[in-house]
């Protein structure tokens, strides 16, 4: 027998068509059993043999049942996993893990730590998935003075201002942004205008007394020259009844090789009301469209960064760059810039900047607004700040 074929093996073999090379022997066959045609009926079988011509590979009758159906089933599973997975992409739903309940949620998606506004509100009520969600019975969730058991939904709710899953946070006002803290002494130089003491960041905790109670930012919004808070809670105390630390400042400036540090899984202490507030002195943030809410944490040696349609470059002192986009705004920086049309040598800066602005350069003076003549607009452009 030869040619490829599918058949029951020992004591009998079915090819499906003949022809071709030789195979080898065939098993031997009890007398006048047919060998093609029908198999007799009621006749056991003990293997299967799979294969072709001279090659075949003989299955037992149970290990070929089993594998067929093993094979088939890891097959659906498949396929079954292919489409729940389909479906709920299509969907897009919002998971929200066991334990944590749902009602009343602020759903903010994910953004970059550039630009998250976690905690921020304008009304002092500020929620995520999972507040209070730590304290799993009445009596723990009482016992913590910024959360109150929710016995109609069985659940801890956060008090407001508080929120997290311990109600561990303070919300602040949306017309600030948080800003990290200072870690260290080194790390920055804090134009003071006032200190005090105070119970609240922004908001007061419900009922609020008529007229309302002053808060860090409050005392801030009423201080012209002030253009941000320093917020410290006082360490391992009852975040209710104690009063915190309040810095009133009109800037920050961050020392050189330094950087504020900045957490969004942690209370920040710095709030301010515009970026620019916070100041670094050995680089330049310069950009065209909308200025990151915190532009220090972007990347600093690209020039193909964008945001919201704009090009932007955080701009290393004494680092020359090119780049071929038009830049319109900068941060306010102590530095001097230049620009330039043809390229020059680091070497060139001082005598670049003694000439002044001719066709071919722009020199940006200290904490004035960036005016690069719109004619260069399309056109390589190469910078350097000290």
């Amino acid at each position: 027998m030869s040619g490829p074929f599918i058949g029951f093996g020992s004591p009998f073999v079915i090819p499906v068509f003949g022809g071709g090379s030789s195979s080898p022997p065939a098993p031997q066959l009890p007398p006048n059993t047919p060998v093609y045609g029908e198999i007799p009926p009621n006749t056991p079988y003990s293997h299967v043999i799979v294969g072709t011509g001279d090659y075949y590979i003989p299955f037992t009758r149970p290990f070929f049942n089993y594998g067929a159906i093993i094979l088939i089933m890891f097959i659906v599973v498949i396929l079954l996993a292919i489409l729940v997975f389909a479906l709920i992409r299509q969907r897009n739903v919002t998971f929200i893990p066991p334990g944590l309940h749902s009602n009343n949620l602020t759903l903010t998606p994910l953004v970059p730590t550039t630009q998250t506004t976690q905690g921020a509100t304008p009304s002092g009520v500020y929620s995520q998935p999972g507040d209070g969600s730590f304290f799993q019975d009445a009596t723990t969730c009482n016992a913590n003075s910024t959360s109150m058991w929710n016995a109609p939904l069985t659940q801890c709710d956060c008090i407001p201002p508080f929120w997290g899953n311990q109600c561990q946070f303070e919300a602040y006002n949306s017309t600030y942004i948080s800003s990290g803290s200072i870690a260290s002494p080194e790390d920055a130089t804090v134009d003071v205008i006032e200190q005090t003491e105070i119970s609240r960041l922004s908001w007061p905790i419900p009922p609020a007394s008529i007229p309302p109670a002053p808060t860090c930012t409050s005392l801030c919004d009423s201080v012209p020259t002030c253009n941000g808070v320093i917020w410290i809670p006082t360490p391992d105390s009852d975040p209710v009844t104690s009063l915190s630390s309040c810095t009133l400042f009109s800037s920050i400036t961050v020392q050189p090789m330094h950087q504020l540090a900045f957490d969004p899984t942690i209370q920040s202490q710095i709030y301010v009301k515009t970026p620019t507030s916070i100041i670094y002195t050995d680089r330049v943030f310069i950009y065209q469209s909308s200025l990151p809410t915190r532009y220090w944490l972007t990347p600093s040696i690209t020039t193909i960064n964008k945001l919201n349609g704009g090009n932007y470059l955080n701009a290393g002192a004494n680092i020359r760059y090119i780049i071929d986009w038009f830049p319109i705004n900068t941060v306010p920086t102590p530095l001097t810039g230049v620009y330039s049309l043809m390229v020059f040598d680091p070497s060139q800066y001082d005598e670049l900047v003694a000439g002044g602005d001719t066709a071919t350069v722009y020199i940006h003076l200290p904490n004035t607004p960036l005016m690069v003549p719109a004619s260069w607009a399309g056109q390589n452009i190469w910078l350097l700040y000290r």
